[in-house]
């Protein structure tokens, strides 16, 4: 083997090992590795179908398509190792540090990184150096404490982000490199990314409408009639299939109408709800106390701690999300200043889980916002590097 693709597989097998060590470790001292929370029964009830019934248990009792996917990695991980939770967590684990590797080549391409490329290979030590930078961002995003406690759970939350990665992963490069390949495992990646979490729908959709928008304007109008009767027809599905099912659709516009109409701001903290005046409820006036509630769920959405967190808990916030919050925010200054289009659907995506979250569900563990920092570190990685060509400026100035 030649030195070159060594020392490849030595930086790739030091961010796998340091991405499973910071999350096994967050894992560990949580105590959330292999542990069940209430959808984990949802999930495991409907993965034991699976394996009773075979595929054609999905018609029969898992009639909203968008938890097919959860359930499916279950059955097939239960197949091997039977109801051992934490093995199965370990395997999340690992499949996020796979996808931690991904990210790496993410923030390589955008932090421009000297001698270094998508395939290419680094040819000596000092061109690992040339790479820390991007290994660093990337196994913070693993110390972020909010991202790495859900791949110890039997929820779909960890699978998700990792699914997430890869999404993003090949939307980067297949606008970068134009091969016919990544489109095809960005459509893939991406159904499976929608199958596992439901939220999903609203990255989804940046990266869809900014497929159609590379388009040639020739091709532009094909595609976009294509793509509202393919939505239509997904909806149509959703809607006749899942409409009265668990979970289903009519379920899920119920429950988060109940929300507004309760003035449930955080899920879980009462102190936090909207107090909703008697007699606004059948007048205009109820109009503007539910656009005031979105309004203050926006802004909770990015709340660095709600009460009840553990000390421990509290400082690793303040020390990994804080800055991760204030990076982002400068790095999109940056990404708008100069006009760097490659990275708007990845701001227009943390706008859209934003978005999504508060119309929908907040919770006080933050789960639902896990998602968005994958997206905060990619751009971080712009604001990276303009103070790195700052500071470079400075030294020949």
């Amino acid at each position: 083997m030649k030195k070159k693709n060594i020392y490849n597989l030595l930086l790739y097998a030091g961010i796998f090992a340091g991405a499973v060590l910071i999350t096994l470790t967050y894992c560990l001292l949580q105590g959330s590795l292999g542990a069940l929370r209430n959808d984990s029964t949802f999930y495991i009830e409907q993965a034991k179908g699976i394996l009773s019934n075979g595929l054609f248990y999905y018609g029969a009792h898992i009639s909203t398509p968008y938890y097919w996917g959860y359930p499916t990695f279950l059955a097939i991980c239960m197949a091997f190792v039977g109801e051992n939770w934490v093995a199965i967590a370990i395997i999340q684990v690992l499949l996020s540090a796979c996808s931690t590797v991904f990210l790496f080549f993410i923030l390589c391409d955008i932090l421009n990184t000297p001698r270094y490329t998508r395939y290419s290979a680094i040819d000596s030590p000092r061109g690992v150096f040339c790479v820390l930078p991007a290994a660093a961002l990337a196994l913070f995003y693993r110390a972020i404490l909010d991202v790495s406690i859900w791949n110890g759970l039997i929820l779909s939350d960890g699978l998700g982000m990792t699914l997430e990665c890869m999404t993003l992963y090949y939307f980067y490069f297949s606008f970068k490199d134009r091969k016919k390949k990544d489109y095809v495992l960005l459509a893939v990646f991406s159904l499976l990314f929608f199958t596992v979490r439901t939220n999903a729908i609203s990255l989804l959709l940046v990266v869809a409408v900014t497929c159609l928008l590379s388009l040639p304007k020739d091709k532009r109008r094909i595609a976009v009639i294509t793509a509202v009767f393919a939505v239509a027809a997904v909806v149509a599905v959703l809607y006749i299939v899942g409409m009265d099912a668990r979970h289903g659709l009519r379920d899920r516009v119920d429950y988060y109408r109940n929300y507004f109409l309760q003035g449930v701001i955080v899920l879980g903290r009462p102190e936090y709800d909207y107090q909703i005046p008697a007699s606004h409820k059948d007048s205009l006036w109820f109009v503007f106390d539910i656009l005031n509630m979105f309004l203050k769920k926006v802004i909770f959405y990015w709340n660095i701690y709600f009460n009840t967190f553990s000390k421990v808990h509290i400082v690793l916030c303040f020390l990994t999300i804080l800055p991760t919050f204030l990076f982002t925010l400068f790095s999109v200054v940056c990404i708008v200043r100069d006009k760097a289009k490659q990275l708007y659907p990845f701001v227009a995506g943390i706008l859209s889980y934003n978005l999504l979250q508060s119309a929908t569900e907040l919770d006080f563990s933050n789960r639902y916002r896990s998602p968005v920092f994958l997206l905060l570190i990619i751009c971080s990685a712009y604001g990276m590097r303009k103070l790195y060509r700052l500071a470079e400026r400075r030294k020949t100035g």
